[in-house]
């Protein structure tokens, strides 16, 4: 299961192995640096990006202080992705811990992003040594864990920065591990533990050790 791309409103799906942990993993601000990119980005061409609450709306303003409509943060974003979908570099921790999981299960990312940015989004993961499966979703990832991990009798553990993806996670697949991972501390201040969480943290070793107990509680039955 390596450098291969599939989508899950279509065709087939990534078939880990039965008996070996899996890692599921979000992209965007968990592996790579969205925000970071994102701030960089929007610069050049007059826009900030504010941290005063958990959301990109209402963030996004201009030199001025103005909140860009949502209509224009879509249309930014959209652009963003277009154009550095292939050029973001990962979030301290995230390659180490990868490869570290990547000895003990499988790794299988799971984005949500615009279907015409996989191609880049796969080229940039695969340049920094991830090779692992792809999957872009769309909407919830919630029906898609509980496809990915329905022949799968191991440990399981989800990694997301998204509220709304881990509460779809605990929902629809209520035995995997989740792990609330958000690096960036002014959008994290904006939070607190989701009830069934496993872990909410901002830090990958955090995350790492969660995760490796988890696959050792479960090798221990």
């Amino acid at each position: 299961m390596t450098s291969e791309i599939y989508y899950s409103s279509h065709g087939p799906f990534p078939e880990p192995g039965s008996w070996r942990p899996l890692i599921i993993c979000d992209v965007d601000e968990v592996v790579l640096g969205f925000v970071s990119g994102l701030e960089l980005w929007l610069s050049p061409r007059g826009w900030r990006l504010a941290r005063d609450s958990y959301a990109l709306n209402g963030n996004i303003r201009d030199s001025n202080g103005i909140e860009a409509p949502a209509a224009k943060v879509e249309e930014l974003i959209a652009e963003f992705f277009a154009e550095c979908a292939n050029d973001l570099t990962p979030l301290p921790g995230a390659l180490d811990a990868l490869n570290l999981l990547a000895t003990y299960g499988d790794v299988i990312f799971l984005t949500n992003l615009p279907a015409n940015s996989a191609t880049a989004r796969r080229a940039n993961l695969d340049r920094l040594g991830l090779t692992h499966p792809l999957v872009v979703n769309e909407g919830p990832k919630g029906p898609a864990l509980a496809r990915l991990v329905s022949k799968v009798s191991a440990p399981v553990a989800f990694l997301d920065d998204s509220p709304e993806h881990i509460i779809s996670a605990i929902k629809d697949a209520p035995d995997i591990s989740t792990i609330h991972l958000v690096p960036d501390a002014g959008f994290r201040r904006h939070l607190t533990a989701i009830e069934g969480v496993g872990l909410f943290t901002g830090d990958w070793r955090q995350a790492v050790r969660f995760i490796l107990a988890q696959i050792n509680a479960g090798n221990s039955h």
